[in-house]
């Protein structure tokens, strides 16, 4: 309260012990002053002072927040005023510091109550770097200390994708995210899988590419649309189109099995040979244009058979046929009772067309009895025809050497005699 006196001409003097015309006090009371003229003192004048009551200064809460404060005032009754020039309750701040605020009630404002405000500072946005490939991207974080999230819910330093777009990731520090970092992901396209079409023929398959644009690689090594194979199994084929390589495709080759060459065994006769087609299952065909098993030739030379099985054939069996010929008919010379064959070999001499035992010599000596003989050459197997007989007349005996003898004794006789040679060399004769 201040008490102010008026009406005075001289020296103040107040109950304070002041003595300026307007004193201030604190504490209600009554308050006196007294004036001195010439040296005469007045009787007190005095005044009661009741002063306003000042209101408390508001509590401040703070509440630290990642990027940011909060100042709550509590314990008032008036109007309250922040440093920030706020009224209401609670004030936000982003920037750290002491924060004030006073409540008034009627006409007297309380002293300040304060806070100190330290926002959690927010991490810096981590830097995403991206490197497109062939049908995926990757994209890496840089510039971060804390927890990172991926827009995809991954925590990595390094995500992959394979879907274009926009990607975001935070890091979080002692509880603070950041700001989103930011990459786009553009993977590069890669191409369609070739398709593989096979065709299976005899002995090899022919693999064929199709629905491809760029330049083709086969498992093989090649790089033509069409391969041909000769081992079954699985191929594969790739297109490049600029720096990306597709799938593979695949073909699974079955080549149709070449059936092996039929055997063939020849028998020559005579005339003629047969000749046998062996070790098959398949459908013959023969070089004369015949497809039973076995066919018979007249003529000497080289035959081929084949065998088809599922619509395959082998190569050709081959088998030389040697028909033998049948000799020509003998002719006999005779001289004496010697009879000569035409033929040097292969010689039968028959007596009225019945065999005589080891008469296989060119030349036969007739013995004894009288009668037609004949001859008929075989060689190979193959037999002359009959030649024309020659009639011998058997007489005495042969001539012998001048220096033999042959005698025999009684004659004539009842059928037991005796024969006696002579002869100067060892021999062996048939006597009849």
């Amino acid at each position: 309260s201040t008490l102010t006196a008026s009406g005075y001409t001289g020296d103040l003097l107040w109950s304070t012990g002041e003595t300026t015309p307007t004193i201030t006090v604190t504490v209600a009371g009554v308050y006196t002053v007294t004036q001195t003229v010439g040296g005469c003192t007045s009787l007190p004048g005095s005044g009661d002072a009741n002063p306003l009551v000042v209101p408390a200064a508001p509590v401040v809460t703070v509440s630290d927040f990642c990027g940011y404060s909060t100042l709550t005032a509590s314990a008032y009754t008036g109007d309250l005023l922040w440093s920030t020039g706020e009224t209401t309750p609670t004030i936000t701040v982003t920037i750290a510091g002491i924060y004030t605020v006073t409540q008034t009630v009627g006409s007297c404002t309380s002293l300040p109550g304060s806070g100190t405000a330290s926002p959690i500072e927010i991490p810096v946005a981590p830097v995403v770097t991206v490197s497109d490939f062939c049908g995926y991207s990757t994209l890496t974080a840089t510039g971060y200390t804390g927890d990172l999230l991926w827009s995809t819910g991954e925590t990595t330093p390094t995500i992959t994708v394979t879907i274009g777009g926009v990607y975001t990731v935070t890091q979080t520090v002692s509880g603070c995210t950041s700001l989103p970092g930011a990459g786009i992901a553009n993977p590069l396209v890669v191409p369609a899988t070739p398709v593989v079409s096979v065709l299976d023929l005899c002995g090899y398959s022919i693999l064929t590419a199709s629905g491809y644009t760029g330049t083709l690689l086969w498992s093989t090594g090649e790089t033509t649309p069409s391969i041909a194979v000769a081992v079954a199994g699985t191929y594969t084929v790739t297109q490049t189109v600029g720096a990306c390589t597709s799938l593979p495709g695949e073909g699974i080759a079955n080549p149709l099995v070449i059936p092996p060459a039929p055997v063939v065994t020849v028998e020559d006769l005579c005339e003629s040979s047969v000749l046998t087609a062996s070790g098959y299952t398949g459908t013959l065909l023969w070089s004369t244009g015949e497809t039973t098993p076995s066919i018979t030739v007249t003529e000497s030379g080289i035959y081929w058979v084949t065998q088809t099985v599922n619509g395959c054939t082998s190569q050709q069996g081959l088998g030389e046929a040697t028909p033998h010929d049948i000799p020509e008919t003998p002719v006999i010379t005779k001289i004496g009772l010697v009879l000569f064959s035409s033929s040097p070999v292969g010689n039968q001499w028959y007596y009225e067309g019945t065999l005589i035992e080891g008469a296989t010599n060119p030349t036969y000596t007739v013995t004894h009895n009288t009668g037609y003989y004949s001859v008929m050459v075989t060689i190979n197997g193959c037999s002359s025809e009959m030649s024309e007989p020659v009639w011998v007349d058997v007489v005495g005996v042969p001539e012998i050497p001048s220096e033999a003898s042959f005698t025999i004794y009684p004659v004539p006789n009842n059928g037991l005699f005796t024969a006696s040679i002579l002869y100067p060399t060892d021999e062996t004769f048939d006597i009849t």
